[in-house]
């Protein structure tokens, strides 16, 4: 609930600057492309904050401090186009004692179409492909220490953007929801089983054909595995160099809301910096 209450929120406040800038004068401020092409390789860096908790091997929930990076190429036209390679560590800890690790990292490709523009605001749809692997490593697990998350998510995407006082910075944000998640994750008694199946006692190391269906995850949908992703960012755009402040959180849950759910959540803020090439000259409006 704590982490949709933020989410509501920073969507609140973007909605809130964006009709705020309506009421301006924007006269002077740099146009997005319509017809034109902007590309850029960029990379974003810093801080952040996470949480897990895996309660098929601990019940225990950890917090701490961590940071991740991203870097990639996006193409920006009518339409938008990113690729992207991403990595997050935190190091983590529960009141009483008690430590992990975790560590992710995620290939990312995005595809969205320019929707008409909106006075100034110029809004996207589309979808994203995101894999990611996550790993666990706790020792007082004993011989269980290390625990993974695999993950391939389809998702539905939003973006917008909108020109603020000064010609050249951008406001924009991004929400994307996975509707549909390939799932491979570790689970109890060091074997990758689902915890149900073992306890019932229906388990047989000797029997192949049992064996087979949780060697390779399942498909999941949205409600049994949840993937959410927003961001907020200001960027300032000049002539070949683009940079500004990037806030992001996402959130992975597996089997929310029930006894041996999975849950890992990050907030990061992060520099971003990226270098243009090869541009054509942009038709404003």
């Amino acid at each position: 609930m704590k982490k949709n209450a933020i989410v509501v929120a920073f969507a609140m406040v973007f909605s809130t600057l964006l009709s705020a800038q309506s009421t301006r004068s924007l006269e002077g401020a740099v146009s997005i492309p319509i017809t034109g092409v902007e590309k850029q390789v960029f990379i974003s860096v810093g801080p952040g904050f996470g949480s897990h908790q895996n309660q098929v091997v601990s019940l225990t929930g950890f917090s701490g401090i961590g940071g991740g990076f991203e870097l990639g190429f996006s193409k920006r036209s009518s339409n938008y186009l990113k690729v992207s390679l991403a990595g997050r560590a935190n190091i983590l800890a529960q009141k009483g004692g008690g430590s992990a690790q975790v560590f992710e990292a995620l290939n990312d490709i995005t595809w969205l179409k320019g929707l008409p523009y909106t006075g100034k605001n110029k809004y996207y749809v589309g979808g994203n492909l995101e894999t990611s692997g996550t790993l666990r490593l706790s020792n007082e697990l004993g011989n269980n220490t290390s625990t993974f998350l695999f993950v391939h998510t389809l998702a539905a995407m939003a973006k917008a953007e909108r020109p603020m006082g000064d010609r050249n910075w951008v406001l924009g944000g991004e929400f994307s929801l996975g509707l549909l998640s390939w799932v491979k994750k570790s689970d109890g008694y060091a074997f990758s089983a689902p915890q149900r199946f073992l306890t019932e006692g229906k388990f047989n190391y000797d029997d192949d054909v049992t064996l087979k269906p949780y060697k390779y995850g399942g498909v999941k949908p949205v409600g049994v595995f949840h993937n959410l992703r927003t961001n907020i960012s200001l960027i300032k755009h000049g002539h070949r160099v683009n940079w500004g402040g990037v806030y992001e959180w996402q959130v992975k849950a597996y089997d929310p809301y029930t006894h041996g759910q999975y849950v890992n959540g990050n907030h990061l803020v992060k520099f971003f910096f990226g270098f243009k090439f090869g541009m054509r000259k942009n038709r404003t409006k």
